[in-house]
Order: C-alpha cells, then sequence, then structure tokens
C-alpha cells in the first residue's frame, strides 16, 4: 500500500506459505528501490499467516525506516547473506488502493479496493448487493431512537429487485474484529432502505427489528463505516473527517456529499450549497497550552459550509513544506463556524489530528488549495504557557493574545485584552 487513505501510513504484508513451520525474519532485508531495512529482532510468522509492516520511518518493532513510492518501486526481501528470493515491482498506484496476490503467496498480483487487507487473508470479490448509503454522524436535533436519546445513525440501501436477508452481514466502525453481526431475519425491501442506528450507550441488538442498534457510536470529527457479508471480507466502507451537526453524508450520483437535510430510511434530498475555501481562516492557535496538546481553529466566514477535503495546512513554508498535510475527504465546516485540529504530530490518532506540532518559539502556519496557493497564512513569536492567541472577532486582522479565555472549541472570547507579539500576513 504505498498510497494509502490521509492520515495513513504506507505498509506492506508478507505472506509465510509453510503450511507447518513458522518463518524467522531474524537477520533478513527488507528492500525497495535504494532504502533497505535489516530484520534485526527475533521475530517470526506462524504457519500460513500475515505479517503488516508499516513503512513510516518509524521507531517500533512493526515498523520499516522507509517509505514506499507512490510512483512506484521494485521490492524485494534478501536473506542474512544479501541473496534476493522474491521480488515483486510495482507501478503509480491509486490513493486506497492495495495490491497483492491471490491467492496468498502463489496468485496472479490484482489490485483491492476500501484499503486493502493488511494482516489477513487476500481476496477479490464482486459484490452488488446492499451497501451504505447515507451516513448522520453528529445527531444533535434530528431524529429520537426509540429509547429517547438522539443517537448516531446509518442507512443502507439495496438495489436488489427482490428483498434482501442482511442477517450476518456485519458492521464495524474500526475493522473485522469489532464487526457487530446483523440479526437473522433483518430485510432491507427491494430498491429500499434500512437505517440502524449507532448508539454506544443503548444495547446492540440481537433480533430483527424495526429499531436495530449497533452499540457503536460514529466519530463527528473523524469516523469510518466498513460493512461486511457473512463470511467476514470486506464488501463497502467509507472513512470520513469533520461533520456538521444535524447535516448527513449520502451517496449521490455514484460520490459522496453532504446533503442539506438528513434523509434517514427516505429518499435523497439535495445535496447542500457548499461555498468555496477561501472565506476559511486561520482563527486561533495554542502553541504553548497549559494541559494537553498544541492546536489551532479554523473559521468559517462564507455564508454556507465549505468541503475542506483536499486543502492543505503546514507549519513549513517551502516550497515542499506547503503540502505537509493533506486535509481528508469529506471533511466540512460550517457557516460562521469553528473547527479544531490538534497539532501533536500524531495523524495515526485519527483525521482532526495533523502531522506537526506548532513551535511556541516562533512559528508559521498556511492554509492552502489544491493547487497549494494560499487561502491564508499566519506567523507568530514567542508564546506564553495557557496563553492562545487569535483573531478578534473571530476571522478579523486584528490578533490579539487572549490570557485565560482560550476557545479551542468555539467563538474567540476575551477576558481581558493583551497586544499580540506576532505578525499576520494574508
Amino acid at each position: 500500500m504505498p498510497t494509502p487513505n490521509p492520515g495513513g501510513s504506507d505498509w506492506i504484508e508478507l505472506y509465510n506459505k509453510n503450511a507447518t513451520l513458522p518463518a524467522a525474519l531474524n537477520g533478513l532485508y527488507i528492500q525497495t528501490n535504494g532504502d533497505a531495512f535489516r530484520v534485526s529482532a527475533l521475530a517470526f510468522i506462524a504457519p500460513n499467516d500475515y505479517l503488516q509492516l508499516f513503512c513510516d520511518e518509524k521507531p517500533g518493532v512493526n515498523q520499516l525506516d522507509f517509505k514506499l513510492a507512490a510512483g512506484g518501486a521494485i521490492f524485494s526481501i534478501l536473506d542474512p547473506n544479501g541473496v534476493k528470493f522474491d521480488t515483486v515491482s510495482f507501478g503509480p498506484q491509486a490513493q486506497g488502493i492495495s495490491q497483492g496476490r491471490v491467492p496468498d503467496g502463489t496468485g496472479a498480483i490484482m489490485s483491492f479496493s476500501s484499503g486493502g487487507t493488511g494482516g489477513a487473508v487476500n481476496y477479490s470479490i464482486t459484490y452488488t448487493g446492499p451497501a451504505l448509503n447515507e451516513i448522520l454522524a453528529c445527531n444533535i436535533t434530528g431524529a429520537q431512537a426509540p429509547w429517547g436519546t438522539r443517537a448516531d445513525w446509518v442507512e443502507l440501501y439495496s438495489p436488489s429487485n427482490a428483498p434482501v436477508d442482511l442477517g450476518g452481514m456485519k458492521l464495524s466502525v474500526i475493522n473485522a474484529a469489532t464487526a457487530r453481526t446483523i440479526p437473522p431475519n433483518t430485510i432491507i425491501p427491494s430498491q429500499g432502505y434500512l437505517a440502524i442506528w449507532c448508539d454506544p450507550a443503548h444495547a446492540q441488538s440481537t433480533v430483527a427489528g424495526a429499531d436495530l442498534n449497533t452499540g457503536s457510536g460514529l466519530g463527528d470529527a473523524s469516523g469510518s463505516l466498513y460493512l461486511f457479508n457473512s463470511i467476514g471480507q470486506l464488501v463497502n466502507s467509507i472513512e470520513w473527517g469533520f461533520q456538521l451537526a444535524d447535516q448527513s453524508i449520502r451517496l449521490t450520483a455514484g460520490s459522496w456529499k453532504l446533503l442539506a437535510n438528513s434523509t434517514r430510511a427516505s429518499a435523497n434530498s439535495a445535496p447542500a450549497l457548499l461555498d468555496a475555501p477561501g472565506g476559511l481562516k486561520i482563527n486561533e492557535w495554542s502553541p504553548f497550552p497549559s494541559m494537553g496538546p498544541d492546536w489551532f481553529k479554523l473559521y468559517n466566514a462564507a455564508p454556507n459550509p465549505v468541503d475542506m477535503g483536499g486543502l492543505y495546512l503546514a507549519d513549513d513554508p517551502s516550497e515542499v513544506g506547503r503540502a505537509k498535510f493533506r486535509i481528508p475527504p469529506l471533511s466540512f465546516i460550517a457557516s460562521t463556524g469553528w473547527i479544531r485540529w490538534e497539532a501533536d504530530n500524531s495523524p495515526e490518532l485519527g483525521r482532526k489530528h495533523v502531522n506537526f506540532n506548532l513551535d511556541s518559539g516562533a512559528e508559521y502556519l498556511r492554509l492552502s488549495n489544491p493547487d497549494l496557493s494560499s487561502i491564508d497564512t499566519i506567523s507568530f513569536g514567542f508564546q506564553t504557557i495557557g496563553v492562545s492567541q487569535g483573531c478578534f472577532p473571530d476571522g478579523a486582522a486584528s490578533v490579539v493574545a487572549m490570557p485565560f479565555s482560550a476557545t479551542p472549541g468555539g467563538k474567540n472570547a476575551l477576558l481581558s485584552v493583551f497586544p499580540a507579539t506576532q505578525s499576520l500576513s494574508a
């Protein structure tokens, strides 16, 4: 997987073809183009088993100190004497698409959608059954579940000309190991819809009924849903970033879009009217918080929501550095609304975490269009612990320090005003 979805890492998977004996990795070399990594740990792969190794140049027992080239590479495994005994090559790869052998270890190389099957059996299937169709991950004032909560929900749609029993299929917010089985005799009508609640505070449904519940919530700033068939194969999935209160995303004409209104278990509403990202502002920043990780906020001054997917955030003004963090698809900000990014250099924790920290001594922040042209930039000097800085009022050119009044989740406010020591550029 040389081109993972935003927030993910490159990875490779090794497979042990021996049916009875484990495979020892100690002393082997893993090589791609001019980079090689020697396995020094006493590591083993069980018979007919898999090992997923992440190519992210980070320390760890399942990490490699090189990345894979998205444009194509030759990948090899060498014995302790430097003799190659397995080699594959690949060309340019699409985002979120892995390649591997079917059957495992011996078959022809194929492409796999939906993020691949790292650490598990490879398979390629054609699926035309019920699929994920609409998701509401931030239910504040919308429909209530029968037990009284305004829970998240997911809707499935079946294109079949006959009713389909979903019993035995599985839904998960993480992976197959955490999947929740849909009860037997759960029928979705011909060319019809089935809505399922996603409420972690209510028990998972174990029998068919009108209001099923997965028992798992959906993330409103970083989430995902995976649909598995009855034998555990991934058949459909979606991943998203920041979501808007009471506005769902729905599959429309083959692509996921923000809807003007949620349409639980019914036909689509019109897509929401969106504005261009030119009205976005870097609105508040806290590079030296008294508690927790660094953070910064964006503000949308436009009269309509903005789809931020594909925009870039960076703390590096260089030509290459401007593309440091790409905002994941299906990430939205409301009109006159705010979102907070965690600047903790830990994108693996979710899609609201960027891959850099803020420097409290002096820093530069940039928000860029997909073509890397600038939307907004700020720079600042030495920062005081526990004191954020930001625009006041929201989105304005004036920047002030905000002691005792940091607002990481809402409108900028001031208890007292101090001039900020920084420079601001458009």
